[in-house]
Parts: C-alpha cells; structure tokens; sequence
C-alpha cells in the first residue's frame, strides 16, 4: 500500500524543484541565497542563524544588483506579506505563524538592513558571500546582533535545523570551506557585469572583442598548422573544351 506521507513529501520536493527554477524568482536571487543557506549546514532555518543567513544573502545580492531603494522594497514587501500571512491566521483561529510572528519579523527586518549594507560594498557575489559570511562569524552566538551583526531568536524557537544530530551542523564555529559549491557556480548572474551602474554596454563590447580575438587566434593556429603540414603548390596546366586551365595541387613533403 502507498505510504501517503511519501507521497506528499514527494509532492512537495517536486513543488520546492519548482520553485528554485523559477526564472521570476532567480531574477530576485531568491533560489540561490536559499541554497546558500540550506548548503552551509547553519541550525535554524527558520528563525535562527541560517534563516539569518539567508536574510543577509538574499538582500545583499537585490542591493548590488538592483540597488539599495528596489532591494529594500521588495524585502520590506516580504515582510508585509509574512504578517498578513498572519494576521489571517489569526483570524480564522489557526494559531501562532511560527514563521511571520511579530519576533521573526523584526529580526528579519534587522538582517535586511545589514544585507543592504553588504550589497552596497559588493562587486560580485563572492563578494556578498564573503562579506555575509564575515558578518555570521562576528556575530555573537546569543543572537543579539552585537554593534553590526546578524540577529536571529534563541534556539527553542529554532525550526527546520539540518539534523537531528547536533555534531552534524555547521556550528558555533562555521566552517565555510565544507559548504558545497555548485549553487554557486551555476549562478549566472553572480559577476561584476550584473552590478547595479556597471557599463553593460563596454562590458558586452569587451566579451565580443575577446571572443573575435580568440577565434581570429585559432584560425591562425591552424592555417600555420596547414601549411606546416602540406608542401608546395604545383601548378599544372592542361586543355578542357579548348580552353587552357591550371590545376592547383598541394605535394606532401
């Protein structure tokens, strides 16, 4: 017989595969900061360090993008859509939102700004990876954000953490090197070229400049291998219809 719970934690991933290929939301870096997070194997992915994390990423990488103004709104959007959230389930009795209460929003908010300040200072993101990972490692364990650090709520409120297993998160002490890659690699818009205010234009003009000169560079690779490989033209002459023709041929040294 089917287990159901399978078929819905099934349902599930495939709805959660989705959504990181969503081209609206990886236009927002959305997929990629969420990736980041899930990847660095921080405790918390819901109102503790890597929800903090995630926060930080996602922002930073709007700003440098987009701008401080647009990422700030579209953050500040986030943030109104997780209370109405609430709101509504308050009002139909559903109980607290773990996720959107008054607490979490804060912290949330809190985080955002610190993002938007990574963002401005960031030319690419491994700049805003860097950065960001600077900010969680100042930050004091407790949460409380210290002068300039990240915030997020005391560990009974934590959810989603990556393991039942306390020895197999990335913590207190993360350890940057072991977080994976490949979300990183696949992003296409993590250069200099996507930076808000960069010359898109000159940027553009020098790929194709490059690219000419490459191919200008291996066609004259293998013309010098031709002629390194072949010997001399013989010319020969010879009638065809009453009319003289010569016939060119090349002689393998």
């Amino acid at each position: 017989m089917p287990d159901p719970g399978r078929a819905a934690e099934d349902r599930r991933v495939i709805a959660r595969q989705s959504w990181l290929q969503n081209p609206v939301l990886n236009s927002l870096a959305i997929p990629v900061a969420t990736n980041e997070a899930l990847a660095s194997f921080l405790p918390g992915r819901v109102n503790g360090p890597a929800d903090a994390y995630r926060h930080i990423v996602w922002v930073a990488e709007m700003t440098r993008r987009m701008g401080a103004d647009t990422a700030g709104s579209l953050a500040e959007l986030h943030e109104i859509q997780g209370q109405m959230s609430a709101a509504r389930r308050d009002v139909l009795g559903q109980g607290e939102d773990v996720i959107n209460h008054a607490a979490a929003t804060a912290m949330d908010r809190r985080n955002n700004l610190l993002g938007i300040s990574i963002g401005l200072q960031a030319t690419s993101f491994e700049d805003v990876l860097r950065l960001s990972r600077d900010a969680m490692d100042r930050s004091p364990r407790d949460g409380s954000g210290g002068v300039i650090g990240a915030v997020w709520l005391p560990e009974e409120e934590w959810r989603a953490n990556p393991s039942s297993d306390r020895s197999q998160w990335n913590w207190p002490n993360p350890d940057w090197s072991r977080v994976p890659r490949q979300h990183v690699t696949e992003y296409l818009m993590g250069g200099a070229e996507y930076r808000r205010g960069a010359d898109h234009r000159q940027l553009a003009a020098d790929r194709r400049a490059a690219l000419g000169a490459e191919k200008q560079e291996a066609w004259r690779r293998m013309l010098e291998e031709d002629d390194a490989a072949d010997g001399p033209v013989q010319v020969q002459g010879y009638q065809r219809d009453g009319h003289p023709v010569r016939a060119h041929t090349r002689s393998r040294p």
